[in-house]
């Protein structure tokens, strides 16, 4: 056997790296608008080179169109990189060629492209930024169980059982595991008896809401239903159902549980009505995910004939690069003829230099970012007139390759710049992802929008005979009676993303 052979070789590769200014661009592409003021807000306070444009007012009108004030090649381009993966380098500012005698209008050639953002003006920044940090939080049920432990006359025992039991609660805030499961967990960290669990259980499931920590769904609704005894009259034969026809309650069937119990019809009709106001989910008033403001990046409005658009940019400052830089670099063209002194601010220089670079990005990008997505908005209205005239049963189909063809930009800056993005409208405020939607059919003249199939099915299913519901495939002839020609499946897929039951499951809940 040879032995392994070592050496260097050397090969040629081709790769795309993203550098901090296309992540930069990236980034910002995708905030919503309090994200970004709070990003702005943030940058405001570590760069002392912007700050707030109080010349700009509400009161000077802004065009939804107009052309960016800086050129799209001179923001990082965030579609394309340079074949060598490397970005170009940002222009430095040279201190030391600086003349001293020139006017300051001619020494900063930046000034008359950065000066001024066209944003609405900077009086409810302050605004933005307070409902970020005042976003209310849903208690969860975890830390709700957990302050009535505290509150209650428990052992330390029970304390420590309890907050195992607690740690396995499920979404709907029953056991996720059964007793003999649960008893080993708990044993893993305290000794307990199956006694000792079952009684901790009978504790927590006085607790609130009712019928919380439950083995089961029955054991839930049987928690709910004791604690109404002796305030309503249903209760007894309420119980009766539970614990000796759960199963037949389960289907609705009420000749059957009457039957099986000997009871007369109307009691056990009511009892279920009185089952059927419980909560099977305990838990569904709490909530562990935080509640998330939306605020629209435009509205539209119909006008005489015309639908117009307004771009809301009110939540977003209007930032520039300070007027005192320019008098601090002619300060320091000026002292560069003393050697010791340049040596002396040579980190200043090299601080605001950074400081100006990461201004000029910024306001840069927020140009793009802005005007081209008043370019989609208008786009996307231009095309979606039927949908806010009719609704959604007259959606177009439409891709984001169309809008990015038109507006001359990638799928994927297209798709950042619609991402959380909202569009206030007559029919209500939505994400503008939401109006785009796959072509449905491949026949010419018969291509439809999945927004306007799902609203067809809707529509159909809620003006069916309840007692005789129509299968997905009755739902699909009626479509193509409507030149909607789509398959049986793509019903079904429609009908259970609109969490609508089958035909069987409608039938028997109508009964």
């Amino acid at each position: 056997m040879s032995p392994p052979r070592t050496g260097l070789q050397q090969s040629i590769a081709l790769r795309q790296r993203a550098g901090p200014r296309i992540s930069h661009s990236i980034h910002l592409l995708q905030m919503t608008q309090l994200e970004l003021a709070a990003a702005i807000e943030s940058e405001l306070l570590d760069n002392p080179l912007l700050e707030i444009d109080d010349a700009v007012t509400d009161s000077e009108p802004a065009e939804l169109l107009d052309e960016p004030m800086v050129a799209a090649d001179e923001v990082a381009n965030v579609d394309e990189l340079d074949s060598t993966g490397e970005e170009p380098e940002l222009e430095r500012d040279s201190f030391d060629r600086l003349d001293p005698n020139e006017s300051i209008e001619h020494e900063i050639e930046w000034d008359d492209q950065t000066r001024h953002v066209e944003m609405s003006s900077s009086s409810s920044a302050t605004d933005a930024g307070t409902v970020l940090e005042n976003r209310a939080r849903s208690s969860t049920l975890a830390d709700h169980l957990h302050e009535q432990l505290r509150l209650s006359a428990c052992t330390e025992t029970e304390m420590q059982i309890a907050e195992i039991v607690i740690e396995w609660l499920n979404d709907d805030g029953l056991l996720a595991l059964a007793i003999p499961e649960l008893l080993q967990e708990v044993q893993l960290v305290v000794a307990c008896s199956k006694r000792e669990l079952e009684d901790t259980l009978v504790l927590l499931q006085g607790f609130s809401p009712l019928g919380v920590c439950a083995r089961d769904l029955r054991e839930c609704l049987m928690i709910q239903t004791r604690a109404a005894v002796g305030a309503d009259a249903r209760v007894p034969v309420a119980l009766r159902v539970l614990r000796d026809a759960f199963d037949a309650l389960a289907a609705r069937n009420t000749e059957l549980i009457a039957a099986e119990l000997s009871l007369p019809l109307e009691q056990v009709t009511a009892a279920m009505d009185f089952i059927a106001h419980l909560k099977p989910r305990p838990a569904a008033d709490f909530s562990e995910a935080r509640i998330e403001y939306v605020v629209a990046e435009a509205r539209v409005r119909k006008v005489g004939d015309d639908w117009q658009i307004e771009m809301l940019d009110e939540h977003l400052p209007t930032i520039k690069i300070t007027d005192w830089y320019a008098e601090y670099r002619r300060m320091l063209g000026r002292k560069n003829r003393d050697e010791q002194a340049s040596e002396r601010l040579s980190k200043d220089r090299e601080f605001l230099q950074d400081c100006h670079r990461r201004a000029k990005l910024l306001l840069s990008s927020l140009r793009f970012r802005n005007f081209n997505v008043a370019r989609i908005v208008a786009s996307v209205v231009a095309k979606q007139q039927a949908f806010f005239e009719h609704g959604e049963s007259a959606m177009q189909p439409l891709l984001l390759a169309d809008i990015a063809d038109e507006i001359g930009l990638h799928n994927s800056t297209v798709s950042r710049l619609t991402t959380g993005k909202f569009l206030e409208t007559p029919r209500g405020t939505y994400e503008l992802k939401y109006f785009f939607s796959n072509r449905v059919g491949t026949q010419p003249g018969k291509e439809h929008s999945g927004v306007a199939i799902r609203a067809a099915v809707k529509q159909l299913i809620a003006n069916e005979d309840p007692g005789s519901p129509m299968s997905d495939q009755e739902v699909s002839s009626r479509l193509k009676s409507q030149n909607i020609e789509i398959s049986r499946r793509t019903v079904t897929k429609y009908r259970e993303a609109l969490a609508i039951p089958a035909s069987k499951d409608r039938r028997r809940m109508a009964i």
